[in-house]
């Protein structure tokens, strides 16, 4: 009975947490885990690399 108290509450954190995210992300542009979950294919605008990058600032050779 423990172990099923355990793995309920690790279940409905794992929820919570989804759902948290879930509202979090609901008004922000762009590509997101949520799109993947729904199968949705990503637009061209979705892979663009990022505008300012401090590697190249630094003078890194990554």
């Amino acid at each position: 009975m423990e172990n099923l108290r355990r793995l309920l509450f690790a279940l409905s954190v794992f929820v919570l947490a989804a759902l948290l995210f879930a509202w979090w992300r609901h008004g922000r542009e762009g590509y997101g885990v949520l799109n993947l979950l729904k199968s949705e294919k990503p637009g061209p605008t979705a892979l663009t690399p990022p505008q300012n990058r401090k590697s190249r600032q630094m003078n890194c050779p990554y």
